[in-house]
């Protein structure tokens, strides 16, 4: 009898996880708002009109279609299961509104368990808004896809779950930071600013916590292609040296960026002459960029910095600026050549 009880459940539960799997769009097939799955002829016709993240890439032949779903593989396979966002897309924003980096790790640390339901209700009316403005963008590029070859890591079982549970703790991270970072500037100078501010704004803090978008800034297909294809994370290489050059334009988004990149200097600096006082009783190497310690403190027998992804543009940056002092020219586009080639693309 025990015997049968034990063949009835294992039975069931092979029942339960079919039941499950069916419920799953396959390949090249989408799930709707509505949970029906739309199959993959309604979704190449959408794909035709109108470009989401979660429809496959559209303006592609078949080579580049099959490269470019094996790079957002690959680049999200190697970018999972770290909780890193905090101090990689997350690292102005721990300068720039330290409150809103911690509630934003609080909603990434739930997500691992579940989307949260409960936040998203409560900021629903600022998570709209801020989306319409273009302040909150979902990080497609380091997510699985919910169809294609990169969604075959959240079929496996067991391991599946566990990747998709990192995956949706990054993408809450992402999505809390910038409702918090948008939010809180709404309830101060921006309280009664009309859309053509708030995109302006919407534009830094979406940068700022490491999105771009391929839709907002109108890029064409083609182009996206060639920028999946030359760069290991297009969007986020976009963000970083999209908030940058925003630092030197004006309006409210000009202002946030500027607010950021001194927020993320500022602290630092601090962080930096901190630890390496407390080290050896001397201020950093300020001075000589082509140094190893230049702006960073020693552990061990490895070099640390208090900026995150963006230590290597201001490493760059002030390269550029002494080969250019000394009128080397040449020197200087070298420096720049070196940085783009340590941005390439893993395919």
């Amino acid at each position: 009898l025990r015997q049968a009880e034990a063949e009835y459940i294992t039975a069931m539960r092979e029942v339960f996880a079919k039941k499950i799997e069916v419920g799953q769009p396959g390949y090249y097939e989408l799930r709707l708002p509505n949970g029906r799955i739309a199959p993959q002829e309604l979704v190449e016709q959408v794909g035709k009109l109108i470009d989401l993240p979660e429809l496959r890439q559209s303006g592609v032949g078949g080579a580049a279609e099959l490269t470019l779903e094996v790079s957002q593989l690959l680049r999200t396979t190697l970018t999972n299961v770290d909780l890193a966002a905090g101090f990689i897309q997350g690292q102005a924003l721990f300068y720039r509104k330290n409150v809103a980096w911690w509630r934003a790790h609080v909603q990434g640390m739930l997500a691992l368990i579940d989307d949260p339901t409960a936040w998203v209700a409560k900021n629903f009316d600022m998570i709209d808004e801020g989306v319409r403005s273009g302040a909150i963008v979902a990080p497609t590029e380091f997510l699985f896809a919910k169809q294609g070859i990169a969604s075959i890591p959240l079929r496996i079982p067991y391991i599946g779950p566990g990747l998709g549970a990192f995956n949706r703790a990054f993408e809450w991270f992402i999505t809390a930071g910038q409702t918090e970072l948008y939010k809180a500037a709404r309830s101060g100078a921006f309280k009664n600013a009309g859309m053509e501010d708030l995109v302006s704004l919407g534009a830094a803090i979406r940068k700022e916590v490491g999105t771009e978008s391929y839709a907002i800034l109108g890029v064409r297909p083609n182009q996206r292609t060639f920028e999946a294809l030359s760069l290991f994370a297009a969007r986020f290489f976009r963000a970083n040296i999209g908030i940058l050059g925003q630092s030197f334009t004006r309006g409210p988004g000009g202002a946030e960026a500027r607010k950021a990149m001194g927020s993320l200097i500022a602290g630092g600096l601090a962080i930096t002459m901190g630890i390496k006082w407390a080290q050896d009783k001397e201020l950093p190497n300020m001075i000589d960029p082509y140094a190893p310690d230049w702006l960073q403190w020693r552990w061990g027998k490895t070099y640390y910095n208090a900026f995150g992804p963006f230590y290597p543009y201001l490493r760059t940056l002030a390269r550029v600026n002494v080969a250019i002092a000394e009128g080397n020219p040449r020197k200087a586009a070298t420096q720049i050549k070196y940085f783009l080639e340590s941005k390439e693309s893993l395919p």
